[in-house]
């Protein structure tokens, strides 16, 4: 027994250093409790008591360790399932801005394709997609520039050659006019001269002789045949200046000598159409002024100008003015203009003046005349133009001047 409480002494003291506080004042207190020597009985309850006492705390610092564990877990299990949904929110919002910036790169060049396409389509040709880069679409995008640009140039082509084609129409339409026209004015003017050739040579052979009646009649002739004669010469003129075959023949004379030998042979016309009219000539430089040129096709010109000027003036003047110049090139040029106080130029003969067949005189004409002059200058180098003569305040025409330039050394 005294090995026993010795041994319960030894363990109470061992006890109580080695329990927490709580269990060294419940087993103090059970010690006290106990003052009298337990029995084996008493010790199992002692050691179950004092085991009791200390297991106690320890389960319940277990339950608060374990509770709080548990709270922290599921702090942290919900920290962590922010953190996630937070994390995802992120992650979809931008995936969700790069589809976005994907598909808007993708679709914009679509519809502004779509849209120029539209815009093609409805007749606009001037719509341009720019979209820059080395993708599909831009070699896409290019292509359809590419397209519409020849599409523009097709239909500007088209256009030009529509209008080309309607004026060559126009064009052949006029032609064809004037071949009627020139058809009916040939046919008369070569009817004009042959029926008195033919009468007149009738009456000469049916006849007695006289020899003064003779010679009216005899002139008679002769004047048709030189009409005849001309006719056939202007139609042979016109045919060769458009078959490239017309020559001229160039020499140097002077032209004051050969405007005053042209003035003398119309100064007798005057007198036989029984006019009233003055030739006058006037030349700004009387030294001398040589020329080079086709003397016969430039005789040619003047007396057509000269003709034209008698057979439209009844009374006045017709002045042939000659003037040393420069043109616009500082090259030196003759200026010789033919004025006269006739009825004018019409209006609707003005614009086509010296084309073929343009006429409109009551005194006959091919109206080849100013087309073959027309030809003959400009082969000269030169120019030739006609316009009305107004009266000072512009109510009134009174005539109309011719001018053609000839280049001179």
């Amino acid at each position: 027994m005294d090995f026993i409480k010795n041994s319960l002494n030894k363990e109470r003291f061992k006890t109580k250093q080695i329990i927490s506080p709580v269990v060294q004042v419940t087993a103090t207190e059970t010690v006290i409790v106990s003052t009298t020597p337990p029995s084996e009985v008493d010790i199992n309850k002692i050691l179950k008591t004092i085991l009791e006492s200390g297991a106690l705390p320890l389960v319940n610092s277990s339950n608060v360790l374990v509770t709080k564990l548990g709270e922290y877990t599921k702090n942290s299990s919900q920290n962590s399932i922010f953190l996630q949904i937070v994390f995802a929110v992120l992650y979809t919002g931008v995936t969700a801005a790069f589809v976005f910036y994907i598909v808007r790169k993708i679709l914009r060049p679509v519809i502004a394709l779509t849209n120029a396409t539209s815009e093609v389509k409805s007749g606009n040709l001037d719509v341009t997609v720019k979209i820059k880069g080395h993708d599909e679409l831009s070699v896409l995008t290019e292509s359809f520039n590419s397209m519409v640009t020849s599409i523009k140039k097709n239909i500007k082509k088209q256009n030009e050659l529509k209008k080309e084609l309607e004026n060559a129409n126009e064009e052949l339409k006029y032609k064809d006019q004037l071949k009627d026209d020139f058809i009916n004015v040939a046919a008369h003017e070569l009817k004009t001269p042959i029926q008195p050739i033919l009468g007149l040579c009738e009456l000469l052979r049916d006849r007695e002789t006289n020899m003064e009646k003779d010679e009216e009649i005899l002139d008679v002739i002769i004047r048709n045949s030189k009409r005849l004669h001309k006719l056939a010469e202007e139609i042979l003129d016109v045919a060769r200046i458009e078959s490239g075959s017309f020559i001229l023949k160039k020499e140097k004379f002077d032209l004051n000598e050969f405007i005053t030998d042209i003035m003398r042979d119309f100064e007798q016309k005057i007198v036989d159409n029984k006019k009233n009219l003055n030739l006058v000539y006037e030349s700004h430089d009387n030294s001398g002024i040589i020329i080079e040129a086709d003397r016969n096709r430039l005789i040619q010109v003047v007396s057509n100008l000269l003709s034209n000027a008698i057979k439209f003036t009844n009374e006045g003047s017709i002045t042939i003015i000659i003037e040393r110049k420069k043109n616009n090139t500082n090259d030196n040029e003759i200026i010789a203009s033919i004025k006269d106080t006739g009825t004018g130029i019409p209006q609707e003969i003005l614009p086509k003046l010296f084309t073929k067949f343009a006429t409109k005189s009551i005194s006959g004409g091919t109206g080849l005349g100013l087309f073959i002059s027309k030809s003959i200058i400009e082969m000269h180098g030169g120019r030739i133009w006609a316009f009305n003569n107004n009266i000072e305040d512009g109510s009134e025409v009174r005539g109309s001047t011719f001018t053609f330039s000839l280049p001179i050394e």
